[in-house]
């Protein structure tokens, strides 16, 4: 199916519409929203703030990729001790076009705590027919082995010679020819990100997409939302073109974990709780780079093809991340020359990537010169699990057969044996001092019972309003523990059956 979506700029300067429901946002949240409403019979607007891009322009030139799908040019970040820098993506397809395609489903063990804490009611069953309703569309299996790369066959090895719990990492890419380039657009249209399988099908139940409209605020009066407005900009995206309005019956916000609370809080909706915006979650991850004596060629292959989980319990997993280039030399913890002599080995490395499920203090607090104002401060227990990580990594790359392992942890760059590396542990190494990054931003307006625990209720609908709801990572009371994606499908599908039914 060829897509054809229309521009803001298209339909300026004054545009306006009304539909049964219109959702704000088209990744991994939106797009599976859009497409069960349209499902089920209404009128369903989807506005992006993003462009919609094809395979045809994604030539794998990260400077290029970075300004057309990457909001910021991806150095979105989050302020705190240390600054996190959290990627995210702004197209037709939100970060899942720019994501790696990992597709885990939620932990029962997260099922049961929200239950316990926060009056969840899906049952793992019931997420099981979610997941299935998803992978009709989106079929997801595990990295087969000669899609696994050298940089993947480096862990599997290392983690097996431990005898530490791995395997092959499930992905929505069933023909996938490991070009390694997911972050920069799949030339190849192998990866089903949500521009490829639930626009699509949403556009063929009979769904509304428009690309390049900026939300500014929910309209809304006593307790009601009845439009959202905001701003039709160019096709570059650079200039106001015009204004519109969307009139509808029910708003759904699929903004993601930074947008949805401040387009909330802009909107006067802060509604009846105090959690709006806070309990920020980023899985906050930091990457470890072995070097070998042998080719690794870590490229050749699906970029992020293998997990180890033998510490998922303590809160730490792992997961593969070779990246391209010009995004792994500014990740060396070097510079001149000597950064310089490390990279024209570039086939000798191999690259992982370690991640904590945290718990550490931080929100969304709004707007500063219209950029969002993120705040997060990493907590000294978080600190451990990244630290943690980073030794497992190590760990498995000299079980491997590394020669030395440099990480991202300021004062222990380098190491060049397991002895050293083992008294990485003994010290509490202060959190300033490691280097992160996060894409998986959740948690900032929770769902649960009632307001004295989250800000929108089991049905999704943001406390003290009738027909406005959330359909993105935001609702998450904890951190997850495992890549989003999946699961806020999931949860983006058992929304839209609500505002259906209503």
């Amino acid at each position: 199916m060829t897509v054809s979506i229309p521009v803001g700029e298209e339909l300026g300067p004054s545009f306006s519409a009304e539909a049964d429901a219109v959702v704000v946002g088209s990744g991994a949240g939106g797009a599976v929203a859009t497409h069960a409403l349209a499902e089920a019979g209404l009128k369903v607007i989807c506005v992006e703030e993003g462009p919609h891009v094809s395979r045809e322009r994604f030539s794998g030139r990260q400077l290029e990729a970075t300004r057309q799908l990457y909001r910021l040019d991806g150095m979105t970040a989050a302020l705190g001790t240390p600054s996190v820098v959290i990627p995210m993506g702004c197209s037709i397809g939100g970060t899942t076009t720019i994501n790696a395609g990992t597709s885990f489903r939620t932990p029962e063990r997260l099922l049961r705590r929200w239950g316990e804490d926060f009056g969840h009611t899906a049952t793992p069953d019931e997420l099981a027919r979610e997941f299935e309703a998803i992978e009709r569309l989106m079929p997801i299996a595990p990295v087969p082995d000669h899609l696994l790369g050298g940089n993947s066959e480096v862990v599997r090895l290392g983690a097996s010679r431990l005898g530490w719990s791995a395997g092959p990492i499930p992905r929505n890419a069933p023909t996938c020819r490991g070009c390694c380039r997911c972050v920069l657009g799949c030339p190849e249209d192998a990866k089903l990100s949500m521009n490829l399988s639930f626009v699509p099908a949403g556009l063929r139940a009979g769904a509304i997409y428009l690309s390049r409209l900026r939300v500014r605020q929910v309209l809304h009066r006593a307790g009601t939302a009845h439009a959202v407005a905001g701003d039709l900009l160019s096709a570059d995206g650079r200039r106001r073109a015009g204004r519109f309005e969307i009139r509808a019956r029910a708003v759904v916000l699929a903004a993601g974990a930074i947008f949805t609370p401040i387009l909330l809080r802009r909107s006067g909706l802060q509604g009846a709780s105090r959690h709006l915006g806070r309990h920020l979650r980023l899985h906050p991850a930091t990457r470890v780079v072995g070097l070998f004596d042998r080719p690794v060629r870590g490229w050749e292959g699906v970029l992020q093809g293998y997990f180890v989980d033998e510490f998922a319990r303590e809160g730490v997993k792992l997961e593969g991340v070779f990246v391209p280039p010009g995004l792994l030399a500014p990740a060396l913890p070097f510079f001149g020359v000597e950064s310089a002599e490390v990279m024209r080995r570039y086939e000798n490395l191999a690259v992982f990537g370690a991640m904590a499920e945290d718990d550490s203090p931080g929100g969304v607090d709004g707007e500063l010169w219209g950029l969002p104002r993120i705040r997060y401060r990493l907590t000294q227990a978080d600190a451990n699990r990244v630290v943690k990580g980073a030794w497992a990594i190590g760990r498995i790359f000299f079980a491997a057969g590394a020669r030395a392992v440099y990480t991202g942890i300021h004062g222990h760059e380098r190491f060049d044996d397991v002895d050293a590396l083992e008294r990485l542990l003994a010290h509490s190494i202060p959190p300033a001092w490691l280097e992160l990054l996060s894409m998986h931003p959740h948690g900032t307006v929770p769902m649960a019972a009632d307001p004295g625990r989250g800000a929108v209720d089991l049905e999704g609908r943001v406390f003290g309003t009738q027909n406005l709801w959330v359909a993105d990572g935001s609702l998450f009371p904890t951190a997850l523990g495992v890549n989003p994606q999946l699961t806020i499908m999931a949860y983006a599908r058992r929304v839209a059956q609500q505002v259906a039914a209503r």
